[in-house]
């Protein structure tokens, strides 16, 4: 794989966009990032996690996703979570069924 941070940014959106595909292939509702998948596994550098997690924002908005970097608070499924330190993003797809 070529360095996310030397990639034209057409490059980055196709990678991250398949990226995220196989995510929601395996759970629909929610795609999480962990520190160990992109810092240890992917060997993103700051600026490189930096424009992935961008890309990816951008990408599940558009797919009706709410996303949530780490430290920040979410209900999913009647229950109140965080994104933990362990954790780069989650992200819900919006239902209603989900949300009150």
């Amino acid at each position: 794989m070529r360095n996310i941070e030397d990639m034209p940014n057409e490059e980055l959106y196709e990678f991250v966009q398949n990226y995220i595909a196989d995510k929601i292939a395996k759970d629909p509702q929610m795609v999480r990032y962990t520190y160990y998948e992109l810092t240890v596994r992917l060997n993103l550098s700051e600026k490189g996690l930096d424009r992935f997690l961008r890309c990816s924002r951008i990408i599940l908005e558009e797919l009706d996703y709410k996303v949530y970097l780490t430290g920040e608070r979410f209900r999913y499924k009647n229950a109140n979570r965080i994104v933990e330190i362990n954790e780069h993003m989650i992200a819900i797809k919006e239902d209603e069924e989900d949300f009150c």
